[in-house]
C-alpha cells in the first residue's frame, strides 16, 4: 500500500494545476477533505494519515491537536505555514524541517513572490489558483521535480493539508515533502 508509483491515477481529484518555472515543475491535485488520496502516492500517504486521524467531517484539525510525537520520522520533511493570503496579509513560515529546506528552501512561494524573486505572471496566477483551491476546503498532493544542489533534477512528492484554529476557517497549512 505504501509503494510509490509514477502511474498514480489522479482522475478522482476535484481540480488539477500545473506549475512550472525554469527550476521546477509539478502537478498539483486537489481533493475534498473527506476524500482519500489515490493509491500509489508512496510514503506521503503516511503523512496524510497523521492529519486524517485528527480530521472529522465537521472539524478541521488545529496545530494544537497534534503532538510532536505524531510526526516521528517526518520532522525534517515538514513545514507549517500560518496563512495570510486570503485576508491580504503575509503568510508566515512557522516551522521548516531540514529536508524540507534542502528541497524547497526556507521561504514559501508567496514570500519569494513578495520579495521580487523572478516568477512569471502565469506562475503567480496559478499559485493564486492553488491557494483558492486550498481555501475552498481541499488538500493538495503534488508530484514533480525541483532543482538539486548539484544541477540535477530531483523528483519529489509534497502534500499540503489545511489546519484551523476554530475547526472551520483555514488558518495554517501543514505540508510535507518527500523524494520519489
Amino acid at each position: 500500500m505504501l509503494a510509490e508509483s509514477d502511474k498514480v491515477d489522479f482522475s478522482g481529484s476535484v481540480h488539477a494545476i500545473h506549475l512550472s518555472e525554469d527550476t521546477y515543475s509539478f502537478n498539483c491535485y486537489f481533493y475534498s477533505f473527506d476524500q482519500p488520496p489515490p493509491d500509489g502516492i508512496g510514503k506521503i500517504l503516511e503523512f496524510y494519515q497523521i492529519w486524517q486521524r485528527k480530521y472529522s467531517q465537521d472539524y478541521l484539525p488545529s496545530w494544537k491537536d497534534f503532538s510532536i510525537g505524531d510526526f516521528v520520522g517526518w520532522h525534517s520533511n515538514m513545514r507549517l505555514i500560518k496563512c495570510g493570503e486570503k485576508f491580504d496579509k503575509k503568510d508566515e513560515v512557522k516551522i521548516v524541517g531540514e529536508k524540507f529546506k534542502e528541497y524547497w528552501g526556507k521561504k514559501s512561494l508567496s514570500e519569494l513572490i513578495r520579495e521580487g524573486y523572478p516568477v512569471s505572471p502565469a506562475t503567480v496566477k496559478k499559485f493564486k489558483e492553488y491557494l483558492e483551491c486550498l481555501y475552498a476546503n481541499h488538500y493538495a498532493i503534488c508530484k514533480g521535480t525541483l532543482p538539486g544542489l548539484d544541477i540535477s533534477v530531483r523528483p519529489i512528492w509534497f502534500i499540503d493539508l489545511p489546519l484551523s484554529k476554530n475547526g472551520v476557517d483555514i488558518t495554517h497549512v501543514l505540508g510535507a515533502i518527500y523524494p520519489r
